[in-house]
């Protein structure tokens, strides 16, 4: 059986890390975006974003190719807010031997903005504050899965 590639697809706040965690028990490795750039840059880096999230991203890449070359499961806690980047993603995994699924962490608007209050009051060590200006522009930009093989996550 080919490993499996979970592909975490939702907006802060809608849980994917947590999922994250309980499935790497199951043995996947779990690579969340985040995490690496908190352990690469720090908690707080002001300029370079975008270069340092896409290096990060090509890196971890790289270790989820090797991991499906190894037979082993992977989680990529990256978000996939765009359909774009998630064929992308779809395409990659299978040419590099292994199969995804796609989870979609659905939470209405009013959820999401209470939950990221609550992580912003009480879990910044791992997690960016984020703002409802901010929340309001990220649900704005998201691209919901419809028809594309996605399994809902609530």
């Amino acid at each position: 059986m080919k490993p499996i590639v979970y592909l975490l697809c939702g907006l802060p706040g809608s849980g994917k890390t947590s999922y994250a965690r309980e499935l790497e028990k199951s043995g996947a490795v779990r690579l969340t975006l985040d995490e690496e750039l908190f352990k690469r840059f720090g908690r707080h880096f002001d300029s370079g974003y975008d270069e340092k999230e896409a290096e990060t991203k090509r890196q971890l890449r790289e270790i989820c190719a090797e991991n499906i070359t190894a037979e082993k499961s992977v989680i990529l806690d990256f978000g996939f807010w765009k359909k774009a980047v998630r064929d992308e993603y779809k395409k990659f995994v299978e040419q590099s031997g292994g199969q995804w699924k796609l989870l979609y962490f659905r939470v209405s608007e009013s959820e999401l903005k209470q939950r990221l209050k609550i992580r912003n009051e009480n879990d910044l060590d791992r997690n960016h504050h984020i703002s409802e200006e901010l929340t309001d522009n990220f649900i704005s930009e998201f691209e919901s899965p419809t028809g594309e093989g996605e399994e809902i996550i609530r």
